[in-house]
Parts: structure tokens; sequence; C-alpha cells
């Protein structure tokens, strides 16, 4: 740590030293605002336990307004959710901490001059207001930090850093306009990523993790003139943690009162409502909370200086967890306080039987029978929302008795618990409490070592490091998921056969939650997609459902999803259609396959071989309201959608208390069911504190097949790579399921090569053989691996639901395919309306300008109702990208225009299509161009100002007309240019620079960017060589070791060449231009891509 401290020292010896303190003065009112960069402040709390040590006796209050993926002008909140301008002003606010500019720099040069306008205008407001009564606030505007570069999974951080920078120099300007203080955090931390490298300090390249929280606090306090090395230097003594434990706590109850689950109760549409009751003085009894933590904060003898931050803290280890233990509310009197049953609410008859009378009162469908797997008599068992066995063959089970709403002053209780049947007789005999006192779980799915849970607004990954079946390693990785009401909340986490985590929200919800690749925000019912590896988080659904609280995956991939209030269940596929937020959603009642009126929760494929061959296939869904029981359906597949035909439920139970909730297959074949248990479910119409509602009963049901001798579990942990990929032929999904869960988290590299060869071993006889071929397509793409050949191979495939799982594949890897849209086209014009479906939404994520008219031709085929919708809601999205590139465009031209942020404004233009290019704009702007290029001093002539304007300059000249274009090449020539900037055209397999003009025998420099998702290179070759020297690459493909030589063929016609660049690497490429004059071809080497990317170098005699 010592060193690591001397550098963080020697980096901010500068003018941080020398800068003016931040004024503190008693009893200030201090709120952080802005994005995740502010709200995961409250996760570790080292700032606010400096200030408060730095200051003892000003009894300050600090309060964390911090939401994620906020931005100066989108800040998105529930429906009724106060004004921030209300907020300030009940708090007193005297100091703002301002967190702005990393969610807003992804729209990069284009949406900078929005920026400071709505930044300005922002601190124009706040600076005119006197929340505190008196005075204006005093305003410090934190930059945001830097981009680290993670070892895999992390985003583009040198191009995401070049728009950062871009960002944080436009909040410092700003802030100088207008007389607030800047925090620079960007440059510091940059820096220190040049002199330290050993310790990560975010979780994902952009969300500090408890180490970094703790670097950057150290910069914040030195950057405000707060904290020099005269105060105190921290320590190496483990600091004592009951100071920033009670910060945590204090910053809980505050998060818990102003950013509650079931807001739409509190602040909403159903305020009003039946559920709405006590909510209000719950409220106002939390407040008494935050108010008496305050002061016992106050009241605490306070850490020494160099005690703050003492040693480095352990990953994993966080201060928040667990939540805070229960405790007395100071000012409530006794028998006032909170409860969680209030009999003048309703009955307080909960109906309770025990689960031997309630076995009794069970109906199963002829040839079955159902048991008592577990129950809350011998486990601690109460309210089940979600059940998952892993590959041990152990059943996890989420309990939420504190569903549906918190109690204030009392610590939750919901629970991750792990059952165990060690003898088999399908009856568990064992349990371990894997992880306890958590709020509100709706879900979880597991994770190699552990399990996602969903802690709204939050998802946490929660590791056992230690093998003891106790997690004992947490850490928040998404923040900004909805918490407008419990019912709807993050539910139903499932693996996607491509090793993508899928979970779903429901009606009322507003949704940002900010990524390494973007702000990601969505409006009422939706489905996300978390890919971990990447770190990346998608929306494939945004649609007009109720709550859906259920999905699945068929044997092809193919998804369906339960909109659980309706009681109708839809083909996932089709409504996975490209948006754009906000998102217009109207009901489509006619996709769904299923009748309505039970709500639903939970489904599942049979296909399992315990279970008898005639209902193989058949689709299982438990309804816990109205006609309560687990039911299934007969399937059939017309074109894109389904038609059902009702069977007699499976099972039914008159208990009114029944509650089936979730399913999941056991390893022996049964079907197990949670039950919820409780006679009081719902949320809107019943009191949260009605006393019909039970919170410490649940059970769960094992259905299985009478007489059949259940199925020997398959061995996965432990086995073999090349053993595990033979146990993707097994008949069960959920066998394959974990399989692929197993597979994810082995060594990628001894994975990849095991499935290399037994793909290739596969018997093509085998009439499973196109199935085996899909499965190892989703273990590349669990992999994070492309691999062309084999997608083409099965995009060809006989059977159609190959060819449709294959389609869905090319819809994620398409950017990174040559020719990805004459794929799509072909695909449009499939026999099977499946994979034309796909083929729809597919090109819905092309980057093409010819998407929409590949995409029409879908419509010379019959089409259906699932077919018509994706088209309608693809072109919609087309159309409409299409005018928001335009205005992009127009805004990027007025910049360069005004000579403003030109490097970076003309590197987003020369990125967009030149068919957006306002064409009665060219002639005037390629007169600007010139007019900069002349007045470049020659020691400007290297800097990406001039290289980009250069480029663009030889842009335009190509769109003017003729003689005009020639001259305007000509001046370019003129300039005798020695550096050139080459750039790859996303998706077009293009150079953006295909004439480089240099003279004979002159030192010259070649930049060369592959912006594209391929990888490519960029090799100079002999006049007349190219032909041969591309021949000859296409036959390194079969080499193994070609790509460790970058596929760069071994001839003496190769000049020059550079790297093989990954996605969005650069190199710099130096030669002496040949003493002949010609043209010398420059082409990428990458198998297949010499044919269209490639370039001439003009070589023309010296100049005297």
């Amino acid at each position: 740590m010592r060193s690591h401290l001397s550098i963080l020292i020697l980096i901010f010896w500068g003018g941080w030293l020398s800068a003016e303190p931040l004024r503190i003065r008693k009893g200030d009112s201090i709120i952080i605002l802005g994005n995740t960069f502010a709200e995961r402040m409250q996760l570790f709390g080292y700032f606010e336990v400096f200030l408060h040590t730095r200051f003892p006796d000003h009894n300050l209050r600090v309060r964390n307004m911090g939401w994620s993926a906020d931005e100066v002008d989108q800040r998105i909140r529930p429906q009724g959710f106060p004004k921030l301008s209300a907020e300030l002003k009940e708090h007193r606010a005297d100091l703002l901490f301002l967190c702005f500019g990393f969610n807003e720099s992804f729209q990069g040069a284009i949406g900078l001059d929005h920026y400071k306008a709505e930044l300005g205008n922002f601190l124009k407001k706040l600076q005119a207001q006197k929340f505190n009564g008196e005075s204006a606030p005093r305003i410090v505007l934190v930059s945001p930090i830097p981009f680290e570069k993670l070892d895999k999974g992390s985003s583009n951080s040198d191009e995401g850093n070049r728009r950062i920078q871009l960002y944080s120099t436009a909040s410092e300007t700003v802030a100088q306009e207008h007389g607030v203080r800047f925090l620079d955090l960007f440059k510091p931390i940059l820096e220190r990523a040049s002199n330290i490298s050993d310790r990560k300090i975010t979780i994902n390249g952009v969300h500090l993790n408890e180490y970094g929280d703790w670097v950057v606090s150290q910069l914040m306090a030195r950057g405000l003139g707060l904290w020099r090395d005269d105060l105190s230097l921290p320590t190496a003594r483990p600091p004592d943690e009951k100071f920033r434990r009670a910060v945590y706590e204090k910053n809980h109850h505050y998060f818990t009162w102003w950013h509650p689950p079931n807001a739409s109760y509190i602040h909403g549409g159903r305020n009003k409502t039946r559920g709405a009751m006590h909510l209000a003085n719950e409220r106002e009894q939390r407040k008494l909370l935050i108010e008496s933590s305050e002061r016992e904060l106050w009241a605490m003898e306070k850490p020494k200086l160099s005690e703050v931050w003492g040693a480095e803290p352990v990953e994993g280890k966080p201060v928040w967890f667990p939540t805070p233990a229960s405790r007395d509310i100071p000012g409530v009197a006794k028998g006032q306080e909170a409860q969680w049953e209030v009999e003048s609410d309703g009955p307080s008859d909960k109906h309770l039987r025990t689960p031997q009378e309630q076995l009794a009162m069970f109906k199963v469908a002829d040839g079955y029978e159902v048991n008592l797997f577990a129950s809350e008599q011998s486990f601690p068992i109460a309210n089940p929302f979600a059940i998952r066995f892993d590959a041990k063959g152990r059943l996890w089970v989420g309990n939420s008795p504190t569903w549906p709403h918190s109690l204030p002053g009392q610590q939750p209780r919901d629970s991750l618990v792990i059952l165990e049947d060690k003898d088999r007789d399908g009856v568990a005999d064992k349990h371990s409490v894997f992880l306890d006192k958590m709020k509100l779980i709706h879900g979880f799915e597991l994770a190699d070592d552990g399990a996602f849970v969903a802690q709204v607004p939050n998802l946490i990954l929660a590791k056992d490091k230690t093998g003891n079946g106790k997690a004992d390693w947490v850490q928040t990785v998404l923040h900004g998921f909805g918490a407008e009401d419990a019912e709807h909340a993050m539910n139903n986490f499932r693996w996607s056969p491509g090793g993508s985590l899928h979970f779903s929200q429901g009606i009322f919800y507003h949704t940002q939650i900010e990524t390494p690749y973007g702000p990601r925000r969505v409006r009422d019912a939706a489905v996300f997609r978390y890919t971990p590896n990447e770190h990346r988080l998608e929306i494939p659904v945004s649609h007009a459902l109720w709550n859906p609280y259920g999905k699945v995956f068929d044997h092809w991939g193919r998804g369906i999803l339960l909109d659980a209030s309706a009681g109708q269940y839809y083909p996932m596929d089709v409504i996975s259609t490209p948006f754009i937020y906000p998102k217009q959603k109207t009901r489509t009642n006619h996709l769904s396959f299923a009748p309505g009126g039970s709500i639903a929760a939970g489904c599942e494929f049979v296909r399992n071989r315990h279970f008898p061959q005639e209902v193989q296939g058949r689709f299982v869904v438990n309804h816990c309201e109205g006609d309560v029981g687990t039911h299934w359906y007969e399937l059939e597949t017309k074109g894109s959608v389904y038609e059902a035909k009702r069977h007699e439920p499976l099972a039914t139970c008159t208990d009114k208390n029944f509650r089936p909730v979730a399913m999941a297959w056991g390893p022996d074949g049964a079907l197990y069911i949670a039950d919820f248990y409780t006679h009081i479910f719902e949320n809107v119409n019943f009191s949260k504190r009605h006393p019909g509602r039970d919170r410490e009963h649940g059970r769960i049901w094992r259905i299985s097949r009478k007489g059949a001798a259940p199925l020997a579990a398959p061995a996965i942990e432990g086995q073999t790579i090349l053993g595990l990929l033979d146990l993707l032929k097994n008949h069960e999904n959920y066998t394959r399921d974990l399989v692929r869960a197993e597979l994810r988290g082995r060594e990628k590299e001894l994975v990849i090569s095991a499935l290399e060869k037994w793909s290739d071993d596969l018997n093509t006889a085998d009439p499973n053989y196109a199935h085996h071929l899909v499965e190892a397509l989703w273990i590349y793409q669990g992999q994070g691996v492309i691999k062309n050949e084999l997608l083409l191979r099965v995009l060809e495939a006989k059977q159609a639901e190959a060819r449709l799982a294959a389609t869905q594949i090319l819809r994620s890897w398409q950017h990174h395919i040559e020719g990805s849209v004459e794929l799509l086209r072909a695909r449009i014009h499939d026999e099977d309306s499946r994979v034309r479906l796909h083929a729809v939404l597919a090109i819905g994520d092309s980057r093409s300008s010819q998407a929409r008219t590949v995409l029409l031709e879908v419509k010379e085929h019959v089409m259906d109702s699932g077919l018509e919708y994706a088209l309608n809601q693809t072109v919609k999205y087309l159309d409409k990208s299409v005018e928001d590139q335009l205005a992009a465009v127009t805004a990027l031209f007025d910049q360069i225009d005004r000579g403003e942020n030109r490097a970076a404004a003309t590197a987003a233009v020369r990125a967009t299509d030149r068919a957006a290019w306002p064409t009665d704009r060219i002639a005037p702007l390629a007169q600007k161009v010139i007019a900069y290029l002349n007045s470049a001093s020659n020691a400007s002539h290297e800097s990406r100002e001039f290289l980009e304007s250069f480029a663009f300059g030889r842009d335009l000249a190509g769109m003017l007309p003729g003689s005009i274009g020639a001259d305007m090449n000509k001046v370019l020539d003129d300039f005798g240019a020695k550096t050139f900037l080459i750039k790859t055209i996303p998706g077009q397999l293009r150079y953006d620079h295909t004439r480089v003009l240099v003279s004979a025998g002159t030192a010259v420099q070649l930049i060369f960017e592959n912006n594209d998702l391929m990888p490519h290179n960029l090799v100079v070759v002999k006049p007349g060589a190219i032909e041969e020297i591309g021949a000859a690459a296409d036959l390194m493909a079969a080499d193994v070791k070609a790509r460790a030589k970058g596929y760069i063929p071994a001839s003496k016609k190769v000049l020059w060449s550079t790297n093989l660049l990954q996605p969005k690497g650069r190199h710099e490429l130096k030669l002496m231009a040949p003493a002949e004059p010609g043209e010398y071809p420059f082409v990428c080497t990458y198998p297949g891509h010499w044919r269209a990317m490639r370039g001439k170098l003009v070589v023309v005699a010296r100049r005297n």
C-alpha cells in the first residue's frame, strides 16, 4: 500500500495540493447528486467518513441522491416522485456535489453542445435558489472518471476515454463560466492507471469497486484541498470499521426512504389503494431512523485522519453487508411502531394447514403422484419465490417473508436456502443457509460459486469463496432497476442457451441502468439480457405486458414469456424487436396463445424421460390466482406463433393458501413446485400489513410419475470437458442447461480446444446431429468466441429448427461476420416462417444502409400475425434511426462549420453513413476544411485534428462533382502530408481512406485504427501482387498457427504490415516510401477480406 500511496502523492503534488480548500461549514447539508458514480459512494462511505473525521464538530448532514444512469437532463423517476428543487429545499441544501458527464459522453461530439447548454441551465437554476433559506448553494462539479482497461470483458477504453475527456473538458468550461468549483478526477485517475497497474479499481471498467472508492475518495479529499500530508498520512493498519458501518446504516435508512420499493403506492397512481395503507406513516418512522442514525454519528468518536483509509480493503467484503440489524425507532411510543400485521386491516384468519393436511387436498393427473419435498416444519422456508437446482443436485430456494414491503426498524430476513436429498428418496433431509438478512428476493439465478440475486433496485452477485456453503463474497453489479411495485419487480431469472442471463420487470416501472456500453432505459414491462463476462446489459423485449413472470427456452432456443397478471403466454421471439426509448406500447393479445384469466408464474417444457412419451414437449405453467394449479398444454406451431391445446391439470389443490409461483425440473426427473403458501397474496387490493398475509410458511412439492424409477443424476461437477460436451447430447433440457453453466466456468482455451475436437468427431448420421452443432454454437457464444464456419454450416442445415437457432445467433454475431446482410437476405427468403421471423429481427440490428430494403423482401412470402408484428416494429425502428441520424449529422456539420470540437466532430461524422450527409452542405464545408488545413501549422500535421480533417477532406472531395472533386484532391495532394490516419468502416469491409499519396523516398507514418467488430490488418504489397498475396492469405485459414502470424503471408512481395488488430486496436506503421513511383496496393489479409478491403499507396516523384 505504501508504494501506491507514494505514487498517489506524486500525482497530486502539483496544483491540487495548492488548491484553495473547499469551504465546509458547521451544520452543512451536503447533497451528492448524479449518476452511478455518485450512487455507489454510499456503498463504501470512505469520502463521507473523511468529511466527518476532518470536521468532527461540524455535525454534517450528508444525503446521497445519486441515481443510476442519471444525466443532467435525463433524471428518470417514478410517477409522482418529488421534484428535485422540492427535495433540495426539504434537505436545506448548502453544498452540492454534481456528478455528470459519463452517460452523456456516449453521444460523443454529437451531443456536446447539448450537454454544455443543459449543464449551464442546470447550474443557473440551482444558483438561483436558496434551498437553505439564506443563500445559494455552493457547488462542486465532479468530472466523470475514465474507463479502466480490464483483462477481459471491457469496453473500448481508448475510444471511451476520448469521449469522456471531451465531456470532462466541457464540464470544466461550464463550471468556470458559472463560477462553480470543478473537481477533475479524469486526469489524475488516468495518470494513476499508467503508474499503478497491479490492482483494478473498477468492477467493469467504469464502476468503482471497494478498493477503487478507497483510492478515489483520497483523490477527492486532496483535489478539494481538504487533505494534505501535514494533516496525516493513512496508516497501514486495518481500520476500525464501526464508524464507516454507522455511516452506511444511516445511508441505508435514507436510501430506503428516498428510493423505496413500492414507489407507486407512495408517490404514484396506486397511493390511494388499500395497498398503500400505512406506508405514509412508515415513511415518517423511516425519517426518524435517519435522524437518529445521524445524531449517533455526530456523537460517535471519529477515527483519526490517519485511520480513515487504513489498509487497502479486501474486495467482496463490503461494509454494507449484511443489512442493518433491527432497532427501536426513537420518538415512537411503545405499541405505535410499524407492525407486520394490523388487525383492523381485515380478518386475521390465515387459513393455515399443516403440510400433511394440504397434501391430502391435492389432485394430480392419472399416472402421477405428489409428495412433500420440504416445508417450514423442518427447514427455514417461508414464502419461496424462486427455486433452482445446481449441478450437485441441490435445490436452492429463494425465500421472501419480507414481501411485499420491509418494515422500518426491522432487519429483513429474506434468504437463499440450499436443500439436499442425500438419500435420494424424494424428500429433503439437509439444508444450509447460503445468504440471509436480505430484502425482497424476487428472483435469483445460479452462477459460478454462488448466485445473482435481485435486491431491487440493484442486482448483486454473492459467492461462496471458501466452500462452506455460505456466501462470503458479495458485490453490487447493476443499479437502477425500477422499484414501483413489488409484484412487478425484477424476477424469473434464467440463463439462455447462449450464456446470457434473462430476467423481467412489469408495468409502472422506470428503469435506467448505467453500463460500460452506455445507459439502458426502459419504461414499464421488459425483459433484460445480461452477459456477465462482457458486463453487457441489453433490453431485448419492451412490450405492452402487465407483469411478465415466467420465461423458458425450448430445445432450439425459442423463448416463451408469461404475462402473469393477464394470464397470457407470448412467443418471446416475436416481441423481441429493437426499439428506441421511450417506446409507445399497445397490447397485442392476438399474439398470445393462452385464453387469459388466471395469473401465471413459472413455466417449463416437458423434455424428461421420467415422464411418458405422450407428454414430451408439453408446456407446463403454474396458475397462482384464479384457476390455481399446475397446468399443461400441447403446443402447435402456426407459422411464427403458437396454438395451444389445454389438457386436464397436472396438479391442483383445494387449499386456498396454495400459491404455486415457480417450478424446476430435478435431477431425478420430477417436477418441483414452489408454494408461496399464503391466503392474502395480491399487493394492490389488500394492505401490506393485512393480518391474512402469512410470513412463516412455505412448501416445496414434488410431482413424479407413479411407479417410474427416478432418473440417475448425471455427473457434472468434476467431469472432464469432453465428458461435459457429451452430456450436451442428453435428452433433458435442464441437464444441458447445467452443463453449459459448468462449461462457462471452465478455462476458455481448454473448452474451445475440446469443443473443436468434439464437433469434428460428431456422427453426421446421428438424427440429432444438427442439434449437437447448435449446442456447439451455444457453447462458443457462451465463451464469447465467434465461429463463422460452423455458423455458416448450420445456417444451411436441412432442419428448419437448426436454421432458426443459427439465425438467432447470426443476429448477435452479424457485426463480426463478412457479408452478414446477404446472409440475412437469404434467411428472409427461407421456406420456414420461423427462420424468416428471426431474420427480420436480426435485420433490425444491422447497421447496413440496405437494411430496410432487405427487410421488406419478407413480404414476398406468406405473412402471419407474428411476422406482421415484427416487421411493423422493425420498420418503425429503422425509420426512427434514420431520422435520428440525419439530425445528428446536421449537428456535427454545424460544429465543424463553427470550428468547434473539430477532431471529435469530424471523426463522428466520418463514422456515419454518407447517405445521411446533407448534399447541399458538402461544397461549403469542403471550403471550410481546406481553409482550416491551410491555416494549420506544420507542427500540427500529426495532430488528431489535422489527420481527421485531412481524411474528411478526401471524403468530401469524393462527393463533389467531377472536376471540382479532382481539384480538391489536387489541393490535398499539395499539402505533402506524411502522416495519414486510416480507419475501418464498421460492418462494410472497407478502409475509410483508400488513396494515400506520398513522395518517393520520404518517411511516412500510417496510423491504422480498427473501428470494426472483426479483426483486420493493413498490408502494403508490391505493385501487381494483390491477387497473389490475397490467395496466399486465404490458404492460411487452414493453418492453426496463422492467427499468431497475423494472417500475413511469408512473401517478399509483402513490403510492410501492421499487426492483426482486434476491435478498437491501433497500430502506427512507420515506413520509408519506395524510391520507385507507382501504385502500391494495401489490403487486409484476414482470410476473405482482401477482395473488398483494399486501397493504394500512390508514390509520386519527389518534388524539387
